[in-house]
């Protein structure tokens, strides 16, 4: 005989009490779940999307470096905006002068030893 299922009976403030206890652990146990399984699904990214943005993120970087490489020659060998392509030949016929000298100083000094 089953003491719950009895009509009519009294029931008592600790049976209440526990019973109130679990409809709210159930009511918590799936608002949990629901909540779990909507966080697992929110993080997904779309490939192609990933892929085209590390694609722009990689052409960014190269332009990044490509400039700063070209203002690094610029600043060293002088040349701006408004220089002449004359005076830049002029700039790299002094410099190969420069190298043919240096280069008949270190042969003398080879034939030498």
């Amino acid at each position: 005989m089953k003491r719950e299922g009895i009509e009519g009976e009294i029931k008592g403030k600790r049976v209440i009490r526990r019973e109130n206890i679990m409809d709210r652990m159930r009511k918590k146990g799936i608002i949990l779940m629901m909540m779990i399984v909507m966080g697992c699904n929110s993080g997904g990214k779309d490939p192609e999307k990933v892929f085209l943005s590390e694609m722009l993120n990689l052409g960014k970087g190269f332009m990044e470096v490509f400039v700063s490489f070209g203002d690094m020659i610029t600043g060293t060998l002088g040349i701006k905006a408004d220089t002449k392509k004359s005076e830049i030949g002029a700039y790299f016929s002094k410099i190969e002068n420069t190298v043919k000298v240096v280069k008949g100083k270190l042969g003398k000094i080879l034939e030498e030893q």
